[in-house]
């Protein structure tokens, strides 16, 4: 199954749920997009 995510910013290490479901798709065979209309902190 393909999944899409659309979110503001990503990554946002304070929703840690999201990523949560991110994994958790992914494990289960799923091809996962991530649309974010901001690009996050990727320094970390």
């Amino acid at each position: 199954m393909r999944v899409a995510i659309i979110v503001w910013q990503f990554p946002v290490l304070s929703e840690t749920f999201i990523l949560n479901i991110i994994t958790g798709l992914l494990d289960r065979g799923n091809e996962v997009d991530i649309y974010a209309y901001l690009p996050g902190d990727t320094s970390k």
